[in-house]
């Protein structure tokens, strides 16, 4: 699914796609919080802070894909208006 998000209410657009981003991160919250509880008390102290310095990585990992894939939109769009 695709949708063009420069047609319509800008405010009404951020909140969605603002929305979209905090409920992902919420269950990427979740889900760290079972992995630690998991690890903690079946593989040992290591792999809990293993587990724990992992989440850090994750995040800055998906910042990066984002901001490359806004990055990229933002290019090809340029190139494709000038073709026009």
């Amino acid at each position: 699914m695709e949708k063009d998000m420069t047609i319509g209410n800008p405010t009404r657009i951020i909140i969605n796609f603002a929305f979209s981003i905090f409920i992902g991160n919420v269950f990427m919250q979740l889900y760290n919080m079972v992995d630690t509880v998991i690890v903690g008390r079946f593989v040992g102290a290591k792999a809990l802070a293993a587990v724990g310095d992992r989440y850090n990585y994750v995040l800055y990992l998906w910042i990066f894909i984002g901001t490359y894939r806004g990055a990229l939109q933002f290019r090809f769009r340029k190139d494709l208006a000038r073709e026009t």
